[in-house]
């Protein structure tokens, strides 16, 4: 019987990832148990919220990683949900939030503003 759905073993994971963090970087590792046994237990991770150009989730181990490119400049900071589905029938669902705040890397050089057209002395 599958009566248990799996739960994370935290509502709201938290991590800071450098901006110029290269694709593949794994940035976290999410973590479901389920009580049930058997193939009722077995649990699959998925990425269910926007982002998923800029991450991605490992379905067998919970590994969360960049599959794109990030700028802190256009966005600082990004909000997942994953979910956590078991294999019973029905499936049964968990869903934990990821919260990935972005460090600054110095990839912008400095720009003048209002250069004067001619210096008197």
């Amino acid at each position: 019987v599958n009566d248990k759905a799996p739960a994370f073993t935290q509502m709201e994971y938290n991590t800071t990832v450098s901006e110029n963090a290269g694709s593949g970087t794994s940035i976290a590792l999410v973590e479901a148990v389920d009580g049930d046994v058997g193939s009722n237990a077995v649990i699959e991770y998925h990425l269910i919220s926007p982002h998923t150009d800029s991450f991605s989730v490992d379905p067998m181990t919970g590994s969360v990683t960049i599959s794109g490119l990030l700028d802190r400049e256009k966005q600082d900071a990004y909000n997942l949900t994953i979910e956590a589905v078991d294999e019973g029938q029905p499936p049964l669902t968990g869903i934990a939030f990821l919260v990935i705040s972005l460090t600054d890397y110095n990839d912008n050089s400095p720009q003048f503003v209002n250069l004067p057209t001619q210096v008197s002395e």
